[in-house]
């Protein structure tokens, strides 16, 4: 997979014939247009068949079941240490969920910015197991995804990396 601009349909198809296969490697970071990037990331789970992952309500609800007034107090602070630690431990979990059987689809990636965590870093190793899809709202520049055009996932250059041609 070359690093290139697809409209959804070709996405799809790339990565439908992606998931029948095993590589060393299995994640594909995905750049979406940022309007649309929540919905976009849920019709390619829903296109794969695979298990969607919304990763900032997940990180919120691990925040909330932890002490959600400390965390807003915190981050009032500007002591995001605790938020940053949390969202590693979440990257962790989802890429140990990773298996051959079923894809997953991880979207709505957008405290990874606020917190630094290379989410695509934290999910390489476990895609060994199974394909993961990585859709951030963001672009693509020099094979690199740039979450909201700022934040560069380090993975980012080792994985293919595509992005959704924005909808006319």
């Amino acid at each position: 997979m070359a690093n290139t601009r697809l409209t959804q349909a070709e996405l799809i198809a790339q990565l439908q014939a992606r998931a029948k296969r095993r590589d060393r490697y299995n994640l594909i970071l995905v750049a979406v247009p940022l309007a649309t990037a929540h919905g976009d990331a849920e019709r390619l789970a829903q296109a794969l068949g695979a298990t969607y992952v919304d990763f900032d309500r997940e990180l919120i609800a691990r925040m909330e079941a932890d002490d959600w007034e400390y965390h807003v107090e915190a981050e009032r602070a500007g002591d995001l240490s605790e938020g940053r630690r949390l969202a590693q431990i979440l990257a962790k979990d989802i890429g140990e969920r990773l298996n051959r059987f079923h894809p997953v689809v991880v979207g709505n990636c957008n405290l990874v910015v606020r917190y630094q965590v290379d989410l695509a870093a934290a999910l390489l190793d476990g895609s060994k197991r199974g394909l993961c899809v990585l859709c951030a709202g963001g672009r693509v520049q020099d094979g690199a995804l740039y979450v909201h055009g700022t934040f560069k996932f380090v993975g980012a250059g080792t994985v293919p990396t595509l992005e959704l041609a924005a909808e006319n």
